[in-house]
């Protein structure tokens, strides 16, 4: 990339800054839920930016965007899954309403 940035480059720039870190903000939620399953799905839409990106980026965009994956990639190795929820109201349960057992 040449030295010149027009306004249009340095709104691009900030635009692409300002999108890889909502991905990120997303992500980082959904891996302090323990929705890891979720997160990865945001992780592999920040691969899939840098992949379709690359040769279009400058060397500091390079950068951010490798650091950016690489705190989350050790975040969601070091988030715990959490487990998935069940109500009382879900059939199969073996919870009974009090004073509606066998005799």
């Amino acid at each position: 990339m040449s030295g010149t940035r027009t306004p249009a480059d340095e709104k691009h720039r900030s635009n692409f800054v300002a999108l890889v870190l909502l991905l990120r903000e997303l992500a980082q939620g959904l891996l302090a839920d323990g929705r890891v399953v979720e997160a990865r799905g945001l992780i592999d839409s920040i691969e899939a930016l840098k992949a379709k990106t690359t040769g279009n980026l400058s060397d500091d965009e390079t950068r951010f965007l490798d650091d950016v994956l690489y705190g989350l990639h050790l975040a969601a190795v070091k988030a715990p899954e959490k487990a998935p929820e069940t109500s009382p109201e879900t059939p199969g349960t073996e919870s009974e309403p009090q004073g509606q057992g066998q005799p």
